[in-house]
């Protein structure tokens, strides 16, 4: 009878769970593709109502022959693309920031130790620690614990936590 403990028990070791994550990859959602190109960006701005409002009265002070209020009102809508395009940019930057900051880690147990982990990093075999709270990193099974009640509210509309 083999007495030696699982890895169910112990959790990965270091060299065996970088050697999972370079054969699985990282532990991530496909992420949306954004459409976050200055051409985009220029498009949605003048997708803006007032936007359209300027270029509406720029044209048709154009069709009826006054060239100079035309320019005027044309014209307005340069700094308004401008300040617009510099906000979205910087508000895209603000967010991948967030993102990174925001990251999810997981408690992994790893060599017999209990180590905090970013939960991208988390591979196929890893022993997660999940405590009262804790949101699941990853797809897993249940080794061992007490009652346990999930909030799936996210996946399926469910209003109250379930056994």
């Amino acid at each position: 009878m083999d007495l030696t403990p699982s890895p169910e028990e112990t959790g990965l070791s270091g060299a065996e769970a970088r050697r999972l994550l370079v054969q699985h990859g990282r532990n991530l959602l496909v992420p949306p593709k954004r459409r976050a190109g200055l051409l985009w960006l220029l498009l949605r701005t003048f997708a803006d109502p007032m936007a359209v409002l300027l270029l509406v009265a720029g044209a048709t002070y154009s069709v009826l022959g006054d060239r100079l209020d035309a320019a005027v009102v044309l014209a307005a809508l340069v700094p308004i693309a401008a300040l617009t395009l510099v906000l979205e940019v910087r508000s895209e930057r603000a967010l991948e920031q967030l993102e990174k900051m925001t990251a999810p880690r997981a408690t992994a147990i790893r060599d017999d130790e209990a180590l905090v982990v970013p939960a991208d990093e988390l591979v196929p075999g890893d022993l997660v620690v999940l405590q009262e709270g804790d949101i699941a990193p990853a797809d897993g099974r249940l080794v061992t614990g007490g009652p346990l009640l999930l909030d799936e509210s996210a996946l399926t509309g469910e209003s109250l936590p379930v056994h």
